[in-house]
This record gives structure tokens, C-alpha cells and sequence, in this order.
């Protein structure tokens, strides 16, 4: 394995992890439930998934392919500004695979979010991508 594999084995794991642990079934039913817990998994996918991004870019963009909705639908959402159709079709079928209404809520304001431009979302692709004009990272023109 190499250090990109190692790096995907480790998002794999966390975006999994973060899937089940922020579960409105855990949340509600968990008196042990801590919020801190599901924030610092998020941070944890995040220099993980930004580690990946710089490693290996086009390696990165193969997680949309993953067989596990979850993987793809978090990578979809790094990888928005590149693929931005694939990315919002991605996320629309992880949102319609989850059964829980509040869960498909969480991700369906992603998918709005994104859709609107949302502020959030831009500055953090600016600065993921070290570019300005994120139209010129869009590979579906």
C-alpha cells in the first residue's frame, strides 16, 4: 500500500465512523452521545480528505466510484466544484438511501447549500483549491 491507500483506508473509516455516530437513531436514543465526538471525526475527514486531494488528486476523484453511498457521497461533496452534476446526482442518491427523515434532512441542506452557492461552501473550495474562480476547476463543461 502506498501512502494515498493508507490515507483512503483512514477516510473510509472516519467518513463511516461519522455516518453511524451522527445517526438521529444515536443521537436520540444515546444519553452517552457527545457532540464534540462528531466534530472532531469531521475535522479528522477533513485533513484526511484535504491530505488526499494533495497527494493524488485524480486518485481521489476514483472514491465517486466507491460501492459504499456514504464514501461517495462525502467525496462528492470535496470534489463539487470539479464535477458539479456527477457530485449533486451522488448526494441526491445518498439523501433518497437514507431512511431516517432528519438524517435525509442534514444532507439534503447540503445539496441545497451547494446548489445556492452558499457562502460556506465556496470560501472553503476557494481555499481547498487555492483558486478564485471556481469555474475553472469544472471538468463537466
Amino acid at each position: 500500500m502506498d501512502k494515498f491507500d493508507l490515507y483512503a483506508a483512514e477516510y473510509s473509516k472516519l467518513v463511516l465512523e461519522l455516518n453511524d455516530y451522527d445517526k438521529a437513531s444515536n443521537i436520540i436514543n444515546n444519553k452517552g452521545y457527545d457532540f464534540k465526538v462528531s466534530v472532531n471525526l469531521g475535522k479528522k475527514i477533513h485533513r484526511v480528505a484535504v491530505k488526499l486531494i494533495d497527494l493524488d488528486l485524480e486518485k481521489f476523484i476514483t472514491l465517486l466510484d466507491n460501492k459504499n453511498i456514504a464514501i461517495r457521497g462525502n467525496c462528492a461533496e470535496y470534489l463539487y466544484p470539479l464535477f458539479p452534476k456527477k457530485c449533486l446526482r451522488i448526494l441526491c442518491e445518498f439523501e433518497k438511501s437514507i431512511n431516517n427523515e432528519i438524517d435525509r434532512i442534514k444532507i439534503h441542506s447540503k445539496i441545497v447549500g451547494l446548489q445556492r452557492n452558499d457562502k460556506f461552501f465556496i470560501e472553503l473550495y476557494k481555499k481547498l483549491y487555492k483558486v478564485e474562480d471556481l469555474s475553472m476547476l469544472n471538468r463537466e463543461k
